[in-house]
């Protein structure tokens, strides 16, 4: 009975101690949790003090030990955190939420440590190619920007960097040591070079020992354009001047040459230092071209009448002497000297020249160099009172020659033609049987045409066997037919192969009328005295002009057989004009 009370009383005990437990509980929870919030934003505080500062290590423990005392509170146990999940709901989703930015703040910060640690890495290699004080300067001036934050990122990366700033200082203040006491002795020697144009272009080939680190390179460029400017002064007036007046003076186009291979020859003034002294040269070659191409004219010139005289041109020669160029006084001088001079050689190259042309027959050679020296003449001017005389006497000669050369030329073979030649240039020229060539230029274009069968030659006749007695010879008739019907028939007898047949002389006459072509038929059917062959007929013709068969006078027209066309006979024909009058012999002085 009393242990059944006792255990009645324990739980009834136990039932009114259950909700005091559970409220203390919820109380000692809510405690901690009051803690830990206050704890986990204390370390938050440190986190962004340690970020700020760029302490990113103790910034990474500070947000662990945020995240820590943070983490029962957020994630434990719902009954041991009750009233924080219930009553402190939005201050919790405001810590983690602190939290969540605070991780994403750590990786931005360890992210631009990274970048800050490969900006070290990069100044060390620019330090390594920088080449001026001034690309150094610049490096260094990065350097110290982000100083604090370099030295706490990468402390031995950031004193790396300053030894090898330091280390290249050093360096660039040898290199430009060096360099200025190259540069004291450069000037030095420009002080020195005076107007040596030798020791002003070792100036201009000067460089700097060492790479130019603040301002050598400046420095040294100036001298260099003030030893320019001397030497382009001291060449200009000495070498330049010196070739141009010797280029002036040059009496012939080799001497001006040669002063201008002076120019390309000379090694001062090869390498021209500035524009200026370019310039000069470029001028002074003009000059020297304007002189040359002058004096190559001049000489060109006398070239000419040289060459005309050796050739026995004495009106190419006189033509040529009143065309010389000179350039200067004394090839002015020379060239008066010279025209006062040509009258003896003038007559001599006439006399020269006039030979050759008789000796090769050359007719109008000879008469152009008769016209050079008649009064007239390109040549006469230039002659003197005993060269005239002497050129009249050639002159008439030659004219005499000239005279009969041509006309019995025209007399052999008679046409328009050789009538208009020999009657050029008369009655200024003598032509002492110009009457009956002008008769005959008048008369013969309208005469007519009388066309005689003179002849006949014999080829393949086409025999079988040889005759051998005159009875066994053949027979021939001959004839030939002109324009309109005109013909002329004569007869051969005892014909034989090789030989020729003398016609009767028959004959048609062409009548006047225009100069047209003519065309006259030969035909010549061969009686070979036998019954059962047939007799051969041989057939051609020649077409000429009216002035063509006048001319020829004698003509040979081809008639062939078909079976020996490779074998014609030949008919011989006499061509004359009725009316118009014979030309007769060139009369002896």
């Amino acid at each position: 009975m009393q242990h059944a009370q006792v255990r009645s009383m324990v739980t009834k005990a136990a039932a009114l101690a259950l909700p005091l437990l559970v409220a203390l509980a919820v109380a000692a929870g809510a405690l901690r949790d009051n803690a830990a919030a206050e704890g986990a934003r204390a370390r938050l505080l440190e986190f962004r003090a340690f970020v700020d500062a760029g302490a990113i290590d103790p910034a990474a423990g500070a947000l662990r030990a945020a995240a820590a005392e943070a983490r029962p509170m957020l994630d434990g146990a719902w009954a041991l955190h009750a009233w924080s999940r219930i009553v402190r709901r939005q201050d919790l989703a405001s810590l983690r939420a602190e939290l969540s930015g605070a991780v994403s703040e750590l990786e931005r910060a360890v992210a631009a440590r990274r970048d800050r640690i490969e900006a070290v890495k990069a100044m060390l290699a620019e330090v390594d190619y920088a080449s001026r004080v001034a690309e150094l300067d610049a490096i260094d001036a990065r350097r110290v920007r982000a100083g604090p934050l370099l030295e706490t990122d990468a402390p031995m990366a950031a004193a790396e960097l300053r030894a090898a700033i330091a280390a290249r200082r050093a360096a660039f203040a040898e290199d430009t040591a060096r360099n200025l006491e190259s540069l004291a002795r450069t000037e030095a020697a420009l002080a020195e070079a005076g107007s040596d144009p030798r020791q002003l272009l070792a100036v201009l080939d000067a460089v700097l020992p060492r790479p130019a680190r603040s301002g050598e390179g400046e420095r040294l460029g100036a001298v260099k354009a003030r030893a320019a400017t001397a030497r382009s002064a001291v060449l200009a007036q000495e070498r330049l001047r010196d070739a141009e007046g010797r280029a002036a003076l040059a009496p012939s186009a080799r001497e001006a040459r040669a002063a201008l291979e002076s120019l390309d020859r000379d090694p001062d003034l090869a390498r021209p230092a500035d524009a200026a002294l370019a310039g000069r040269i470029a001028a002074a070659r003009a000059a020297i071209d304007r002189r040359i191409a002058a004096l190559d004219a001049w000489e060109a010139s006398v070239s000419r009448v040289e060459a005309a005289l050796a050739a026995g041109e004495p009106g190419a020669a006189a033509l040529a002497a009143t065309r010389l160029a000179p350039c200067d006084d004394r090839t002015r001088a020379r060239a008066d000297a010279m025209r006062a001079a040509l009258g003896p050689r003038l007559v001599d190259s006439f006399t020269v020249g006039a030979i050759a042309a008789a000796d090769r027959g050359d007719l109008h050679a000879l008469e152009r160099r008769a016209d050079a020296m008649r009064p007239s003449g390109a040549a006469w001017r230039l002659l003197g009172g005993a060269e005239r005389a002497k050129a009249r006497t050639t002159v008439a000669a030659i004219d005499a020659r000239v005279d009969r050369a041509l006309y019995e030329e025209f007399a052999r073979n008679p046409s328009a033609e050789l009538a208009d030649g020999y009657l050029a240039g008369w009655p200024l020229r003598e032509r002492r049987m110009a009457a009956w060539v002008d008769e005959w230029r008048r008369q013969a274009p309208d005469a007519p045409l009388r066309v005689t069968l003179v002849s006949a030659r014999w080829r393949g006749l086409r025999l079988e066997s040889p005759a051998r007695t005159l009875e066994d010879r053949p027979d021939a008739e001959v004839s030939i037919e002109g324009p309109g019907g005109l013909a002329a028939t004569a007869s051969a007898v005892d014909i034989r192969e090789g030989e020729a047949s003398t016609l009767a002389g028959t004959s048609f006459i062409v009548p006047t009328g225009m100069d047209t072509d003519i065309t006259i038929l030969g035909r010549a059917r061969i009686d070979l005295r036998d019954a059962v062959a047939a007799d051969p007929v041989a057939t051609g013709d020649d077409t000429r002009t009216r002035a063509q068969w006048r001319s020829a006078r004698a003509a040979e027209v081809p008639v062939r057989d078909p079976l020996w066309s490779d074998r014609p006979h030949v008919l011989m024909l006499r061509i004359t004009s009725p009316g118009v009058p014979a030309l007769p012999p060139y009369p002896r002085r």
